[in-house]
This record gives structure tokens, C-alpha cells and sequence, in this order.
């Protein structure tokens, strides 16, 4: 069973970010962080779409940008959350900068849904030693 992350973890890497690039910390929709914590876990009428480790992945990280619950700092926030989360699992995302910027990019603008960034993961993933 996958370790999710909280709320508390989510608000904590989003401070980190900003204080990193020095940027505000508001938050502009609170409720919206509960959709991106409870995406890999999703179900619906006892329907669970997500059940790979790369596909919660994918899904916390498409919700963490596409739901964009900040003020600033949204794509790092996801991209670093997705990161934690799959370390919390066990596993590292090894990814060159601009690769990642592009896809988080390409994310936001409805080019990559949550199958393209579970597939994506699951090529830059490698177990945590």
C-alpha cells in the first residue's frame, strides 16, 4: 500500500519553494489542496483508477498542476511533492532539469494527462537505494 502525503507535507514543501525563490505564500484555494492529497487514492463508486505507484504519481502530480491552489510556486510545488512522494515510496525521480520543466509546461497546458506523466515517471523512476 502506498504512503500518501498529507496536507501538512504538501503546505510544508510549497513553503519551501517559496522561501527557496523568495515568493508569496498565499494560498488561493484552500480546498483544493485536499483534491491534489486525496488524488492517488481516488475512487468512485468503488472504482479506483489509479493503482500503481506510477499512476498515483501521475495523478498527484497532473492535480498539483492543473488545480494550480497557490499564488506562486504551483509547478515547483507539484513536481517536488511527486518527488516526495514516490521517495516516501521507495522510489527516485531522476530527471534532468529542462525535461522536467517541460513537462510540468506541457501539463498545465492540457498537452499531458495523468496516463502520459505515469508513463513518464515510470521511465525516470529507479528504486531508492
Amino acid at each position: 500500500m502506498a504512503k500518501h502525503l498529507t496536507k501538512e507535507q504538501l503546505l510544508l514543501i510549497h513553503e519551501e519553494v517559496c522561501k527557496e525563490y523568495k515568493e508569496d505564500l498565499t494560498i488561493l484555494f484552500e480546498s483544493q489542496l485536499d483534491l491534489i492529497i486525496d488524488a492517488p487514492s481516488r475512487s468512485v463508486f468503488d472504482f479506483t483508477p489509479y493503482t500503481t505507484l506510477n499512476d498515483k504519481a501521475g495523478a498527484l502530480m497532473h492535480e498539483g498542476l492543473k488545480l494550480h491552489p497557490f499564488l506562486c510556486g504551483n509547478k515547483r510545488t507539484a513536481l517536488l511533492a511527486t518527488k516526495t512522494f514516490l521517495e516516501q515510496n521507495g522510489r527516485i525521480l531522476k530527471v534532468e532539469d529542462p525535461d522536467q520543466k517541460e513537462v510540468c509546461l506541457r501539463t498545465t497546458q492540457c498537452s499531458l494527462g495523468i496516463k502520459d506523466l505515469s508513463t513518464w515517471i515510470e521511465v525516470n523512476t529507479v528504486s531508492r537505494p
